[in-house]
């Protein structure tokens, strides 16, 4: 926006489009970071339901009373009841939806500012 003029047409200052180039570029970065976060959360509380299944899955092959047995139930009554949630502060969980939100945000924030020609 910085090397555009009102009429949406390329500034001729040389320092405005480098800004603008940088602010691109940072912009892809931290993107790409948050993107990066949200889905490592994302997948570490999906890892850790499938380990709670896999428990399960792997305890119905095993002999009826056998210490190998006891320990899956065990550890799958334990991983099932901390699943990791990640949070931001407590307001919203972080996962798949999150990114979508962000997204659906700043697309209508840029539909507000073209339509006000800020």
């Amino acid at each position: 926006m910085f090397a555009l003029n009102k009429n949406f047409t390329l500034k001729e200052d040389i320092f405005a489009q480098k800004r603008a180039i940088v602010h691109v570029f940072i912009f892809i970065y931290v993107a790409g970071t948050i993107t990066f976060v949200i889905m490592s959360c994302d997948s570490a509380t999906r890892e850790s339901k499938k380990i709670v299944m896999l428990c399960y899955k792997i305890q119905q092959h095993c002999v009826a009373n056998s210490i190998e047995r006891k320990e899956l139930i065990y550890l799958a009554e334990v991983t099932s009841a901390s699943v990791p949630t990640f949070t931001a502060a407590g307001f919203f969980e972080i996962n798949r939806n999150t990114f979508l939100g962000i997204l659906s945000a700043t697309t209508t924030y840029l539909i507000i500012i073209i339509q006000f020609n800020i």
